[in-house]
């Protein structure tokens, strides 16, 4: 297989089966939270771990409403549990387990709800906060 060919393939494979989220949703860290808060933007950020099963229902769920309207330009920060312990003791309120997604607009925390997995409500949890002032 020639190189253009190769190319060509690997583009097509790579823009079919890697996640659009990958736009919306980015790995945690303190330096993008804090330019998110800089933005005034609203923003979310998920903590997830692992072994938590909730966790594993919420995240794809809350990665696929970050691709939908109305959600689609909302930055969404997928943050470790276990390894953002330092970060999450120092917020005004703190994060105590995984499976939370707190909801930020204009600088400040606006929503917040813990262990929930349903795609419609995480949706009107998301979307309420966003449009209230």
């Amino acid at each position: 297989m020639n190189s253009k060919k190769f190319a060509l393939m690997y583009t097509l494979i790579f823009n079919v089966f890697t996640p659009a989220f990958a736009e919306t949703a980015q790995s945690f860290s303190e330096t993008r939270f804090n330019k998110a808060i800089s933005s005034k933007e609203a923003f979310v950020v998920a903590f997830h771990s692992d072994s938590c099963g909730s966790c594993k229902i919420q995240k794809p769920n809350l990665e696929s409403l970050l691709q939908e309207e109305p959600l689609k330009d909302v930055l969404g920060l997928m943050a470790n549990f276990e390894a953002t312990s330092e970060f999450r003791k120092h917020l005004e309120k703190p994060v105590r387990g995984p499976s939370t997604i707190l909801v930020f607009k204009q600088g400040q925390e606006v929503a917040r709800v813990q262990g929930e997995t349903d795609k419609q409500k995480i949706r009107d949890l998301i979307s309420n906060a966003i449009k209230s002032n």
